[in-house]
């Protein structure tokens, strides 16, 4: 029993990290059902992260560089 009681309490922080999401669908045979899935992380801006380095420099149009001059 101790076993079984360790063992269970090591599972539950992976059990935690990967949480399912589920989402209501219908279909033509069984009427109303559950869909689970893995849940999607949150968006996060990435310009606290990513650089832009264009080459040849100044082929870019404003500031910040992400953005390109149409030819």
């Amino acid at each position: 029993m101790l076993q079984l009681a360790a063992l269970v309490y090591s599972l539950l922080p992976a059990r935690t990290q990967y949480d399912s999401c589920k989402s209501l669908v219908n279909t033509d045979d069984a009427g109303p059902s559950w869909e689970f899935y893995a849940c999607q992380p949150r968006p996060v801006p990435m310009k606290r992260y990513l650089r832009v380095k264009v080459e040849p420099a100044g082929v870019t149009c404003g500031d910040p560089p992400e953005r390109f001059c149409a030819l």
